[in-house]
């Protein structure tokens, strides 16, 4: 995480780093021993990349403007770029996110788009209690629009 001033934070991940690979025994349900033949599998890198703007000032009117105390947050992401099984030229709009959220008090409200289908959301949040609530559509298959699921969230 690198923070430039006040307002901008950056961010950058990587997961998986050494390629991990998985062997596993499959297991006979009747007899409940696990078979002589194995499998393998590969866990592939992942990197994500991550930008954070706070706003100091809304200005409304030349000279004129409200003070934001960290109240509202815009942000971008980018997820699993070195995924070699969908290369990112062809699924960038499935790996991006964008977004904002405002605070108003104890009350939270963000908008987004997840994936290239929208996002709502919005809670309550104190130092007691945390409700929160969200509405957003996932894409299960490589390329957007091909297999939508959505959900809501609580």
């Amino acid at each position: 995480m690198y923070h430039l001033g006040s307002c901008w934070n950056f961010g950058l991940s990587m997961s998986d780093i050494y390629n991990s690979g998985i062997e596993y025994k499959k297991l006979d349900l009747v007899s409940l021993k696990f078979l002589e033949n194995y499998s393998e599998a590969k866990i592939d890198p992942k990197l994500n990349f991550g930008v954070a703007y706070y706003p100091e000032k809304f200005y409304y009117w030349f000279g004129k403007y409200w003070e934001l105390d960290d109240r509202i947050v815009f942000a971008f992401d980018l997820t699993d770029l070195m995924n070699p099984a969908e290369p990112f030229v062809n699924t960038a709009l499935k790996r991006s996110h964008i977004g904002a959220e405002c605070k108003f008090g104890p009350f939270v409200v963000r908008a987004d788009i997840n994936s290239g289908y929208p996002t709502l959301g919005g809670g309550l949040i104190s130092d007691i209690i945390n409700i929160e609530y969200a509405f957003y559509g996932e894409e299960r298959g490589v390329y957007t629009n091909q297999e939508t699921v959505w959900f809501h969230r609580i």
